[in-house]
């Protein structure tokens, strides 16, 4: 008998289908899920619920992604591993953002679900 207690996952992102999606696939995959829709929110959520892992969008209203990740890090949070997804791309802010400490990876979007999960699975493996 598997007594495990489900990884928490936190996706902050202000599109609420993507969100919405994100939980549904991730809860079939036996992870705890929490959303929110901009980074303001993100932050009060990750004190609250202590994700294992975070899944962050750059591009949010109220606090954009590149703020969210420093005020993780500032409010005792940067332990918390990021993985970032964003609909624009371009190859200088990427370079930044994987230089960010709790950042582990950077997806393109459309996210690819079992890409996602097998990328959160194994960051979470590690850990």
């Amino acid at each position: 008998m598997n007594t495990q207690i489900p990884k928490r996952l936190l996706i902050i992102d202000d599109d609420e289908d993507l969100q919405e999606l994100f939980r549904r696939f991730m809860e079939k995959e036996g992870f705890n899920v929490a959303a929110a829709g901009d980074g303001l929110l993100g932050l009060a959520k990750a004190h609250a619920f202590n994700p294992d892992l975070i899944v962050l969008d750059l591009m949010m209203p109220n606090l954009n992604g590149f703020d969210t990740l420093h005020r993780l890090q500032k409010e005792g949070l940067g332990r918390i591993p990021v993985i970032v997804i964003t609909g624009f791309s371009e190859q200088a802010s990427e370079q930044v953002i994987r230089q960010e400490p709790n950042v582990v990876d950077f997806l393109s979007k459309p996210i690819k679900y079992g890409e996602l999960t097998a990328l959160i699975r194994r960051v979470l493996a590690d850990r």
